[in-house]
């Protein structure tokens, strides 16, 4: 095991599928700061049904969907935090690991044959 990551960080990189020997620790202020490591979630939109959803994510079970892309960025920490404490993979302590969402959208534009 890398020196200064714990069990609890490990489980919670395996239940995640976030590679565990890349967290790094660091502590701050009597708590956990996870540094070199993200959850990425990448969103796209539904035309027909007027939402965003959550295509893909580093977080096995995360489906969510809002009709904004602001509404669905505020529903990922607390969706993110149950799936991880019902995995059982979260340690001691705290600490942060960041989330990125990345978005796509298409429309089309009619050009005209001059």
């Amino acid at each position: 095991m890398a020196v200064g990551v714990s069990t609890g960080m490990v489980a919670m990189a395996e239940q995640t599928g976030i590679h565990w020997d890349r967290l790094k620790r660091h502590d701050a202020g009597g708590g956990r700061n996870i540094n070199g490591n993200v959850i990425v979630v990448k969103a796209a939109r539904d035309q027909e049904a007027g939402v965003w959803f959550v295509e893909s994510s580093d977080v096995p079970g995360l489906n969510l969907e809002a009709d904004s892309l602001d509404a669905l960025a505020d529903q990922l920490p607390g969706a993110i935090l149950d799936l991880l404490e019902a995995g059982g993979g979260l340690g001691d302590g705290d600490y942060d690991v960041p989330v990125e969402l990345i978005a796509h959208a298409s429309t089309r534009v009619r050009l005209s044959a001059a």
